[in-house]
């Protein structure tokens, strides 16, 4: 496949010189290279085990699967497929060098793009110029914690200190520190009253964010730290359920649409989130609070008084948990979106 392989070569350079204002560097020609490489074995393996009718292929991150599928098209117009995107895969600033490869070519040749929020089909529409028919928003949703809950042991830990404010950071701890963790522990160090902060979940980050938490609660005994470590999503929603949390927080750097908050509001929880990616379509008035991605450890701390002492407690928890049903309930959405691919794409 020589010739598709300088075709699309050559329209990729022209996407990055024209569109995004990018110099080619070796960096991005070898990601090119391999990504290319990556999308036609799986093409190949597409074609070779599967007969495309009656079939549509899904891939969940707009990446190489995503390229397999759209080469397969190119290839054989009897071949239709569609991907979702959501961040990692979507926003070029967070990756090093900042390129994602044939973002262009895959919206051509898949029938459609679903992403999870409207700020990241926006930022999609501008980065490749592609026609807005082309996407369309799918958001993510999380179960009903209601009717999960229905026959489950209630048993287990209850709140120790009900009348100490406890905020919750639910993330994996990845090298990179998109989730600046450190940077809420750095924050924790200007509180001045009693607060309990939890976080769960676990990566490279833990053992540096656990030191830091260490030294914290030496000088700061009125701040008490626990790091969960990995657990079973059903344990997150048995803590929500056995304890009264004042706020869940998310302070990323980057964020696709995170799943994390949808799950604290499905309870009523008020959420504090920084504004980055899609994040402000489930962080609002009604829910919550944005702040500012460049934030400094006193700037958050000012804010996590604020929110934690003065605007949380006096938040309406049906109203969130009702923000939630109508905008990210599994059931909902994901039956929304089997509906949209039956009516398009077929």
């Amino acid at each position: 496949h020589i010739r598709l392989f300088i075709r699309m070569i050559r329209q990729e350079i022209r996407v990055l010189r024209t569109v995004c204002h990018q110099t080619l560097t070796l960096a991005i020609l070898r990601k090119m290279f391999h990504d290319w490489v990556k999308g036609m074995q799986i093409a190949r393996m597409l074609m070779r085990d599967f007969t495309p009718e009656h079939t549509i292929f899904y891939a969940y991150w707009l990446k190489n699967t995503a390229l397999g599928i759209a080469m397969a098209h190119q290839l054989c117009d009897a071949y239709h497929g569609i991907s979702r995107a959501h961040g990692h895969d979507l926003y070029v600033e967070v990756h090093r060098p900042a390129y994602l490869s044939f973002q262009l070519f895959k919206a051509t040749h898949l029938d459609r793009i679903y992403f999870i929020s409207e700020q990241g089909r926006s930022y999609f529409i501008r980065q490749t110029g592609i026609s807005s028919d082309r996407t369309a928003v799918a958001r993510l949703g999380t179960p009903d914690p209601i009717q999960e809950a229905v026959g489950q042991d209630e048993s287990g830990e209850q709140e120790s200190a009900p009348n100490v404010p406890l905020i919750v950071t639910c993330s994996n701890l990845p090298s990179s520190d998109v989730k600046r963790i450190p940077l809420l522990i750095q924050a924790l160090s200007y509180i001045d009253f009693p607060l309990r902060w939890t976080h769960i979940g676990s990566g490279p980050m833990e053992g540096v964010c656990r030191e830091m938490a260490r030294s914290l609660q030496a000088d700061h005994p009125h701040i008490t730290c626990t790091f969960t470590g990995t657990v079973q999503n059903s344990e997150v929603h048995r803590f929500y359920r056995t304890h009264r949390v004042s706020a869940v927080v998310n302070v990323s750097r980057s964020e696709g649409l995170p799943v994390s908050l949808m799950e604290a509001i499905s309870y009523g929880i008020p959420i504090l989130a920084t504004d980055v990616g899609g994040t402000s379509e489930v962080c609002n008035v009604r829910t919550g609070r944005l702040l500012p991605p460049d934030l400094t450890p006193e700037a958050l701390a000012e804010a996590l008084r604020e929110f934690v002492l003065e605007q949380a407690p006096h938040m309406d928890r049906d109203g969130i948990r009702h923000y939630w049903k109508e905008h990210f309930s599994a059931r909902q959405n994901h039956t929304a979106f089997a509906r949209e691919i039956a009516s398009h794409c077929t």
